[in-house]
């Protein structure tokens, strides 16, 4: 699994990543991960969901 996340990584940073170092990138991105995973608890998920499902509730396509 790690290996295929640092694959997915490489083709982003390689495509798309143009003012960073790999080792710059990589630091940023498990910062990032670790901020997301620490800032999202299961009361904010639930809340997501019910708040995404009652706009869809309410969507009226034209």
């Amino acid at each position: 699994m790690k290996s295929h996340k640092e694959s997915l990584q490489w083709e982003v940073w390689i495509n798309k990543v143009h003012e960073q170092s790999w080792a710059d990138y990589l630091a940023e991105s498990e910062a990032n991960e670790d901020l997301v995973n620490a800032s999202w608890g299961d009361t904010e998920i639930e809340a997501t969901i019910s708040d995404n499902f009652e706009m869809m509730q309410n969507f009226k396509p034209e």
